[in-house]
């Protein structure tokens, strides 16, 4: 059962038919999706404090990752512009990093 949004980030399902669920499979539909569904937490202020990682911090980790000076481009932009541009090569470095983001958020703790 998904519970939250890292549950189905992490989900194979999802992952292998993004495209159902967001329509396509690029990384901007994908950051619009998940904006909508951040927006959505907290507009109507459903907790999502027990929800791993912290999210918020993505963009200056992925900023990091690739060297970047700063993250003010957002975690989007910065991943599509390491992947030259290329949507559908982009959505798969996201999974990429974000499993690498998850980690170290774990062994930070």
């Amino acid at each position: 059962m998904i519970q939250n949004i890292y549950n189905l980030l992490d989900s194979e399902l999802f992952r292998d038919k993004i495209e159902m669920y967001i329509g396509d499979r690029t990384l901007s539909s994908l950051a619009n999706f998940l904006n909508g569904a951040f927006f959505t937490l907290k507009l109507y202020e459903i907790n999502r404090d027990n929800h791993e990682p912290d999210f918020d911090k993505f963009h200056d980790w992925v900023a990091e990752y690739y060297n970047w000076k700063e993250s003010t481009s957002g975690w989007k932009n910065i991943i599509l512009k390491e992947s030259n541009n290329d949507e559908k090569s982009a959505i798969d470095e996201f999974f990429k990093i974000y499993d690498k983001f998850k980690s170290f958020t774990k062994d930070v703790k």
